[in-house]
């Protein structure tokens, strides 16, 4: 039940780095650099006060614009990561899953009471990892 539900976590949380690509790719950076460096000249080139304080709102907005993008990219990388590492660790779980039963039924150390109990306990670690990457990956997609 609880590696199910991980892997179900595992998927939503693919699909909020989909979401996550999806609105980055809508922001172009680079184009956006571009344009506040062209609005940072026409700032200082201003011929009155009024157009120097449209033309710093037009770079406010860029600016702002920039900073969404570092967030988005930075939610994708931990989103990734987080990924990545959940799954190895499912694995290592099924591996140490695997390694308990062959002890029990060869009839090795009797320990197996303790490890389930240590991999139950591992897997509540994960799930609560899991939804704390989920939160995080929330908050940015809500912006």
């Amino acid at each position: 039940e609880g590696a199910a539900e991980a892997l179900a976590t595992l998927r939503r949380l693919a699909g909020q780095v989909t979401a996550v690509e999806d609105a980055s790719d809508r922001i172009q950076p680079s184009r956006l650099a571009a344009e506040r460096d062209r609005i940072t000249a026409a700032v200082a080139a201003a011929s009155s006060e009024r157009v120097r304080a449209e033309r710093q709102r037009s770079l406010d907005s860029v600016s702002e614009q920039l900073e969404v993008a570092r967030r988005l990219a930075g939610a994708r990388d931990e989103l990734l990561a987080r990924m990545q590492a959940t799954a190895l660790t499912l694995d290592g779980l099924v591996a140490r899953t695997a390694e308990v039963l062959a002890m029990s039924v060869s009839g090795g150390v009797d320990s197996s009471e303790d490890r389930l109990a240590d991999l139950a306990a591992d897997l509540d670690g994960l799930r609560s990892g899991l939804a704390e990457a989920e939160a995080v990956s929330r908050r940015v997609l809500d912006g």
